[in-house]
């Protein structure tokens, strides 16, 4: 329910919402909800751990690749394709996990050419 007070409960609002600095309540069936007004964007430190941790059954499966710099792709012997193609481990995932490490390596290329 939305109450209205006039001007100065809308300007108050417009204040509290013209920050950057972020709220994270947890929720009472897990997680958090973000809000973080006035944000593009989210860049998560340490992505790279809780990558490995939630996806750990797919770097398993890479490090059964034939190749070492295997991009799960189209490159024979992957063995991260070959659990996918055997409902092993599913493809919605592997898109999941590929995005989020692309996102991180990107994150991190930027910070390393950032300039101290």
């Amino acid at each position: 329910m939305i109450v209205s007070a006039g001007w100065p409960a809308f300007r108050k609002r417009l204040v509290l919402h013209n920050h950057r600095q972020g709220d994270a309540p947890p929720l009472a069936q897990g997680g958090w909800l973000l809000d973080t007004p006035g944000m593009r964007e989210l860049q998560l430190s340490k992505a790279a751990e809780g990558i490995s941790e939630v996806f750990d059954d797919f770097i398993l499966a890479a490090q059964q690749c034939r190749f070492s710099d295997c991009a799960h792709g189209s490159e024979p012997g992957c063995a991260v394709r070959a659990a996918i193609a055997e409902g092993t481990l599913p493809l919605s995932r592997f898109d999941r996990w590929q995005k989020l490490a692309s996102e991180d390596g990107v994150i991190h290329a930027r910070r390393t050419k950032r300039p101290r």
